[in-house]
């Protein structure tokens, strides 16, 4: 498998695709048990003003690292929102409410129940969440 074929992957499944173990913080993918995301056990306060959205501002950074085989692959920041009710993508930039379009995918995966209303209550958008360009594809 290739660096192309795992954005892919990471782009079109959804969390049906992937087995997941929260004692262990890991989802395997399912087609390849090779591909997995592991979430690393030490997460940290995180505070910004958008978080005030929610009743509850308590917000976490938690890392996910993808890694193949051994290999690492690459890290996705996400934010546990609300009292952790939610986890979701921080904006681009701290004076931005755009979320990328490849961590909105991956928070898809390890977080797809209530993703959408939490992007929505922050008051973020998605440029090209309906669809990816062959120029996002290559993006990373």
């Amino acid at each position: 498998m290739n660096l192309f074929e795992i954005r892919d992957i990471l782009r079109t499944t959804s969390a049906s695709n992937w087995v997941h173990s929260p004692e262990l913080g890991s989802y395997t993918f399912s087609e390849d048990p090779l591909l997995r995301i592991q979430k690393r056990d030490s997460d940290e306060e995180f505070h910004e003003g958008w978080l005030t959205r929610f009743p509850d501002s308590n917000a976490f950074k938690s890392a996910y690292d993808v890694f193949y085989c051994d290999s690492w692959v690459k890290t996705v920041t996400l934010v546990s929102v609300d009292g952790g009710r939610a986890t979701i993508p921080m904006p681009t930039a701290p004076t931005s409410n755009e979320i990328d379009l490849e961590e909105y995918y991956f928070a898809k995966i390890v977080s797809p129940d209530n993703l959408d209303e939490y992007i929505m209550r922050a008051g973020f958008t998605v440029p090209g969440a309906s669809g990816y360009t062959e120029t996002d594809y290559f993006q990373m």
